[in-house]
């Protein structure tokens, strides 16, 4: 992609905010307070020029509105220092403060290219703690893994990794997921994603093609394809969307150099994706 231009950018806020509130983090969300914020971009068709005219007005009001709805993207993360207990806790204060918007242009921007695929991960809470309310705004995720010897991998094929996941993932109760919460309370902790940085044996999988990418549109139609940033990446990494057509998937995957280097030259691999 070419050098991006910033032409402006805008603090939005909510279009009808009514009055300031505290939510408290939770066990999911403190322990990855120090992951940068995730990065996922829309892309679309570029806009016909009776639109370019009052798209960015469009966008800012759509956003505004849209900001009513959702106040602690408008907010701020906040601390309480409790110096006599000696504890610091960290809570979103819902001030609609504002959302960044920027108005950026570029040249060009390259074609867009099928992805190749290529797995700890993550499992989605939601319908597995009854009790959590539809209005649940936070994280709401657990992460977990498996592990296997390469040559038990190789002898017994993926399906043995594909049985020890659902196995693991069956294993995530609501009972399990209260004590999961209970302990992260009493005992809370920062996550540290060096481990995924410095290790060549580790395959993680985020993202869920249960989100619905590709239904919305603030007023530019549908988006025509998504993807992730820089952030958070490690090598053997996989990020899954729903796919822009009903019943597909988008897979996005980040490779180094020599992986995808020895997969182009795995002739069995390549007749298999081809």
């Amino acid at each position: 992609m070419s050098n991006v231009r910033i032409i402006s950018s805008s603090t939005l806020q909510a279009a009808n905010h009514q009055e300031s509130s505290r939510i408290d983090l939770t066990p999911w969300d403190l322990p990855i307070l120090s992951v940068c914020h995730i990065q996922k971009g829309l892309l679309f068709q570029k806009p016909t020029p009776d639109l370019q005219e009052t798209l960015i007005h469009h966008l800012k009001v759509s956003l505004s509105e849209t900001l009513d709805y959702f106040p602690p993207l408008a907010g701020r993360l906040s601390t309480v220092d409790h110096e006599k207990d000696d504890y610091i806790s960290y809570f979103i204060d819902c001030n609609n403060v504002g959302a960044l918007f920027i108005h950026a242009t570029a040249d060009s921007v390259t074609d867009l290219a099928d992805d190749i695929d290529c797995r700890s991960f993550v499992i989605g809470t939601r319908h597995r703690l009854q009790e959590l309310p539809e209005s649940y705004f936070g994280n709401a995720i657990q992460g977990t893994g498996v592990t296997m010897k390469a040559k038990e991998l190789l002898e017994q094929g993926i399906g043995k990794a594909a049985m020890q996941i659902n196995r693991m993932i069956a294993s995530m109760t609501e009972q399990s997921l209260k004590s999961f919460l209970v302990s992260g309370a009493a005992s809370p902790r920062i996550a540290s994603t060096d481990f995924m940085r410095n290790s060549s044996k580790v395959l993680v999988v985020n993202s869920s093609p249960r989100f619905n990418v590709y239904g919305n549109d603030f007023g530019w139609g549908k988006p025509i394809a998504v993807r992730s940033g820089s952030e958070n990446k490690s090598d053997a990494m996989t990020i899954l969307f729903c796919g822009a057509e009903e019943g597909s998937i988008d897979i996005e995957a980040c490779l180094s150099p020599e992986t995808l280097e020895a997969m182009g030259n795995d002739e069995e691999f390549m007749d298999t994706v081809a």
